[in-house]
């Protein structure tokens, strides 16, 4: 705070009518507002440098979980792609997609460790609710690992990859059949 004046004389030349304690008040009430303002502004950037911080990270988060989520080609690993084709029937549930042009239902039997990270799912008719789940070892994966659509085109980004072993098998089931002609696809990228 800023010690206020009393009292005093008008100036000599007359360009200010105020005494000089009325002009020195007046200019002590601007630097204590400017002291406020500086303090506000500090404050603020207090504040700016914490939500940077935060920001920078939530960057580092999600490059990371981009990094494991994303199919990819790095020192992690190459990418992998594994479709089939259920063109008899189709849409059966409890079967498992055709690998190839066909309706026998397989699994493939993974040669390295891995993790599948997206499904797609393509219907040659939409119209049709129809669901496929991830099939490991015979035994389904989970809701969190389905695609689920009436559509023609679909795709999903698994949220959290369904890891397996080398030696495991893996395909894609029916569900929730009514699709008379379906591909199904599996993202994955090796470890």
């Amino acid at each position: 705070m800023v010690t206020r004046l009393s009292g005093g004389l008008t100036p000599a030349d007359g360009a200010d009518p105020r005494t000089f304690p009325a002009i020195w008040n007046s200019t002590a009430t601007e630097i204590e507002t400017a002291q406020s303002d500086i303090t506000t502004l500090q404050s603020d950037v207090t504040t700016a440098e914490s939500d940077i911080a935060t920001l920078q990270s939530d960057v580092t988060s999600a490059q990371s979980d981009i990094t494991d989520r994303v199919v990819k080609d790095d020192s992690t690993g190459a990418p992998f792609l594994i479709w089939g084709e259920e063109s008899a029937s189709g849409g059966v549930v409890g079967e498992n997609i055709s690998l190839g042009n066909g309706d026998t239902t397989t699994e493939v039997v993974m040669p390295v460790a891995g993790k599948i990270t997206a499904l797609g799912m393509f219907l040659e008719v939409s119209g049709t609710t129809t669901t496929l789940q991830v099939v490991k070892n015979g035994t389904l994966a989970g809701s969190g690992y389905q695609i689920s659509g009436d559509q023609n085109r679909q795709a999903v980004t698994l949220a959290s990859p369904l890891s397996f072993s080398a030696g495991d098998s893996i395909n894609l089931q029916f569900t929730v059949g009514g699709a008379s002609a379906c591909v199904g696809s599996i993202f994955g990228y090796w470890i």
